[in-house]
């Protein structure tokens, strides 16, 4: 009679019992809940810990990979320049979305008000701000840009 660690499929918790068997990895005819088919692998303690031990060895050099990978390359030039665009370009476009949201709004409600209402503030700048060479020469670059890839 020896100890051995009774591991069901889809199990990481082994339950530990006493029988006696001469093969550490047997299976039986009945598996999860007496159903037929699926049998019960039986691995000895000896088996079970070193198989652990390897998982745990494993999950310790993954995390330590992972780890330097994340210090290797967050010390880097490039990624700093990345995440400087990034944000830059991430700012860009929640002021744009305010804007609009607020273009939006008040072009509603002018288009909502009675035919002697005042054009709002916020459409003159935008008309103005449409007409200028600076907003026309950016819109070439960006233009240029895409074209060429």
């Amino acid at each position: 009679v020896r100890d051995i660690a009774v591991v069901r499929s889809g199990c990481n918790a082994p339950a530990l019992c006493r029988q006696e068997t001469h093969n550490p990895v047997a299976t039986t005819a009945l598996g999860k809940g007496g159903a037929e088919g699926e049998g019960v692998r039986v691995m000895s303690t000896q088996r079970w810990r070193r198989k652990l031990a390897l998982q745990v060895c494993g999950g310790a050099l993954a995390a330590g990979a992972g780890y330097y990978v994340v210090q290797r390359v967050s010390n880097s030039e490039r990624v700093r320049q990345l995440a400087t665009a990034t944000m830059g370009y991430t700012t860009a476009a929640l002021a744009l979305g305010e804007m609009m949201s607020r273009l939006t709004t008040d072009v509603n409600d002018f288009l909502a008000a009675e035919g002697d209402a005042p054009i709002p503030p916020s459409l003159r700048q935008a008309c103005r701000l449409l007409n200028t060479p600076e907003l026309e020469e950016c819109a070439a670059r960006i233009t240029s840009g895409v074209a060429r890839g």
